[in-house]
């Protein structure tokens, strides 16, 4: 990606969540062809592992598959890092200063 031209929120979440399923994937040491196999033991029903292969690279699966993709690996609990949360040009919401009470 060029740096003059900004991610998109989209690109930079579908990476973010790519990488949090591989990282999961890699250390289990789970290749995708067991990955896979657990998938459809938790009712996936795609006919082949280059399925799950493509859809991860992607990137652009839903929240649900990659829970069920969590669940088959096993993970009880991620721990996602601030700046995986953060897009860097979304807008936060400023931390109101505590100010003097106000009479209504």
């Amino acid at each position: 990606m060029a740096d003059d031209v900004p991610e998109k929120p989209r690109d930079f979440y579908s990476r973010r969540a790519k990488h949090i399923i591989r990282m999961e994937r890699e250390s289990r040491e789970l290749s995708y062809e067991q990955l896979f196999e657990r998938m459809r033991e938790h009712g996936w029903t795609a006919s082949e592992a280059q399925v799950l292969i493509t859809k991860v690279n992607r990137g652009t699966f839903t929240f649900a598959f990659a829970l069920q993709m969590l669940a088959a690996m096993g993970v009880k609990s991620i721990d996602i890092p601030d700046y995986y949360v953060h897009h860097p040009k979304a807008t936060r919401p400023k931390k109101r200063e505590p100010g003097p009470p106000t009479d209504t």
